[in-house]
């Protein structure tokens, strides 16, 4: 009798959307570094990263608009230094993961690149990087 309840009562830790917690932070991450490759936020590119997120289980012991924050601080800092860059490529690369996440974190770039219509020469650089780092 205990083992139906342990059955019925069993947390599960696969998730809808199919990704950890550690791999939804690195596809935000990526996604703002992203955003803010060619030095223009357009209103479409955050749109994307809007809807993106909806589609997440995202755990609620770590608030989004808490973790975007540390994010977004994050990332422009990053693109400051070609060093902090590819260190920056290099773990997101790693709390990815598997295949299918790095493969699903790469579409989603290329889709944002394409949001506002044009992809500007430094989107175009980093998508040859991202593909290197995540291929």
């Amino acid at each position: 009798m205990s083992n139906l309840f342990q059955q019925l009562f069993k947390l599960s830790h696969k998730t809808k959307d199919g990704l950890t917690q550690v791999q939804r932070e690195a596809i935000l991450d990526l996604l703002f570094y992203a955003m803010f490759a060619d030095n223009n936020v357009a209103l479409k590119e955050s749109e994307l990263i809007s809807d993106t997120v909806e589609q997440f289980n995202w755990d609620p012991k770590m608030p989004y608009e808490t973790y975007s924050a540390r994010s977004i601080s994050h990332v422009r800092a990053v693109k400051e230094s070609p060093e902090a860059r590819a260190d920056f490529l290099a773990a997101v690369a790693k709390r990815l993961g598997t295949k299918e996440a790095r493969s699903r974190a790469l579409a989603l770039c290329r889709k944002l690149f394409q949001a506002d219509g044009t992809v500007a020469d430094k989107e175009f650089e980093l998508l040859r990087d991202l593909q290197k780092s995540l291929g």
